[in-house]
C-alpha cells in the first residue's frame, strides 16, 4: 500500500514540476491559442469602444467651447 502512495506522490510531484517547467501538452496549447484569439478579439473590441468614446468626448468638449465663446457672434 505504501508503494502506491509513494507512486501517487511521485506522479503529483511530476505534474507540479511539469507545470513549473513550462511543459505543456498539445491540448493545452490549443486551449491557450483559443484563449489568445479570444483575448485579442476582446482587446480589439475594447480599443474600438474606447476610441469611439474619446471621439464623443472630444466632440462634446468642442461644442462646449463653441457655446462658451459664442464664436457665431463675431461676424
Amino acid at each position: 500500500m505504501t508503494g502506491d502512495a509513494d507512486k501517487a506522490d511521485e506522479v503529483e510531484e511530476d505534474i507540479e514540476g511539469a507545470a513549473d517547467d513550462g511543459e505543456v501538452d498539445s491540448d493545452d496549447r490549443e486551449l491557450r491559442g483559443e484563449d489568445s484569439f479570444s483575448l485579442k478579439r476582446k482587446v480589439k473590441k475594447d480599443c474600438d469602444s474606447r476610441k469611439r468614446l474619446e471621439e464623443k468626448l472630444e466632440e462634446t468638449r468642442i461644442q462646449r467651447q463653441v457655446q462658451d465663446y459664442d464664436f457665431d457672434g463675431l461676424d
